[in-house]
């Protein structure tokens, strides 16, 4: 997915950002949307009246890339029962 997307309870869908290679794991934390960018490694975040997302983590999969390796970040985003953020390190396999 290169865009996202919202759509709840709007008559058609709303771009929020754009530009993106792979973004995956879209998850409501702190007044915001945060995803993934899976193959640049990064994790960005989205609020309500921003133009463009923002760099939340960098690196957010694998701390020491290595050559080759194309799903290097995190791909898996989620919030615990404390209301924590759980982000899955593809890259770092945590």
């Amino acid at each position: 997915m290169r865009t996202l997307w919202a759509k709840e309870g709007k008559e058609s869908a709303e771009r929020l950002a754009d530009g993106f290679t792979w973004s995956e794991g879209p998850t409501w934390y702190q007044d915001g949307v945060v995803f993934s960018d899976v193959p640049k490694n990064i994790a960005y975040r989205w609020k309500e009246g921003m133009a463009k997302a923002e760099v939340f983590l960098n690196p957010s999969g694998m701390t020491t890339p290595r050559e080759g390796f194309r799903e290097q970040g995190s791909n898996g985003l989620a919030r615990d029962a404390k209301g924590r953020l759980i982000l899955c390190m593809h890259g770092d396999r945590r």
